[in-house]
């Protein structure tokens, strides 16, 4: 069975990442810090605005945290708040580059790669992700996976409840797609798995892969 994964986003400064690290610690319950590779796959071509993709329901990608490697699709429409179907699939490390080779071969050759660190904490019943994106700022995710979909609705409200207590805000609309543009355009982030050897990809993030 699959969850539902509902999702609030939103921007944070450093300051701010700080403070909410401190209180998340004192009056909530530290997970663990997770150190990130994701490959996000674009079906036809990498977009130059994530909003022509708005009606896109596959979010596919490779990634790699905390060494542990996994092929991930959720399903559903995105944005700065999500309620979306996520499927895992671990993968051995060592069969990535065959991974995406196997993606490769179903079409699925064009991603743009991201590294990030997050601090994960359980507060309240949701899992807080404090997260840097690397050479790109700040963010949180707040999340609650729903059983079913007739949790999802008491499951946002929670999530917006507390988000405000903390004075966390959403992002705004827009905000969140422009700072995907941003990491999308940057052209060396960019792979094109139909031209492009994935050892030139692994050797650019070659720490993720020791």
């Amino acid at each position: 069975m699959t969850n539902i994964e509902v999702e609030i986003r939103g921007p944070l400064k450093a300051k701010q990442l700080q403070g909410l690290k401190k209180f998340l610690a004192e009056n909530g319950k530290f997970i663990g810090r997770k150190s990130r590779l994701s490959l996000m796959y674009f079906p036809k071509k990498i977009p130059k605005d994530v909003w022509t993709m708005k009606n896109e329901l596959v979010d596919l990608r490779l990634r790699i945290t905390n060494g542990q490697t996994q092929m991930v699709m959720k399903y559903g429409q995105w944005a700065g708040s999500d309620i979306r179907q996520e499927f895992e699939f671990p993968i051995e490390k060592n069969k990535f580059g065959a991974a995406v080779e196997f993606l490769t071969a179903l079409g699925w050759t064009k991603a743009v790669a991201c590294a990030t660190n997050a601090f994960i904490y359980q507060y309240c019943g949701i899992e807080f992700a404090l997260v840097e994106i690397k050479g790109y700022g700040y963010m949180y995710e707040a999340e609650i996976l729903a059983k079913n979909k007739k949790d999802v609705s008491a499951a946002k409200k929670k999530i917006k409840i507390i988000c405000l207590q903390l004075g966390l805000r959403e992002y705004e609309p827009g905000e969140f797609e422009r700072q995907c543009n941003q990491i999308n355009n940057t052209k060396k982030l960019q792979f094109d798995f139909a031209k492009t050897s994935f050892n030139i990809f692994k050797r650019q993030f070659k720490k993720f892969f020791k």
